[in-house]
């Protein structure tokens, strides 16, 4: 008799450890998949953090190019006319009698459309159209 209360017994007792086991297995699976998740979101982060790095020194080179002297010269050149008091300005045309000659060349090679009438109006085109 003792031999069968064991033996429930030791059944008990391994049935218990497999889903001590099992919830434990469980348990861990969870963890080491929320922290696969938090890795992968670090990784993610840390990229955009890299560039956000990368468009801040984009845009303080910026912010210097513009604070320079060669930036604000320009601006006064192209916006305001200005120029420095040691420089010349010269101004090119086209020469006058080269306009003449590409003037011929440019008519010649566009030639304007003729317009034609078509003799038959426009109603009769559709009636042909849909009963002929």
């Amino acid at each position: 008799m003792r031999d069968k209360s064991n033996s429930w017994l030791i059944r008990a007792i391994v049935v218990l450890i497999a889903v001590v086991l099992g919830l434990f297995g469980y348990i861990l699976s969870k963890e080491v998949k929320k922290k696969s998740q938090i890795n992968i979101e670090i990784e993610a982060l840390r990229q955009e953090a890299e560039k956000i790095e990368k468009e801040n020194m984009r845009m303080e080179e910026r912010i210097d190019y513009f604070a320079s002297k060669d930036y604000r010269e320009r601006e006064a050149k192209e916006k305001l006319n200005l120029q420095n008091p040691d420089e010349r300005v010269a101004i090119i045309t086209q020469n006058p009698a080269r306009r003449e000659e590409k003037k011929p060349e440019a008519s010649q090679a566009y030639k304007e459309p003729s317009f034609q009438p078509d003799p038959i109006p426009n109603w009769q085109k559709w009636w042909n159209y849909f009963f002929e």
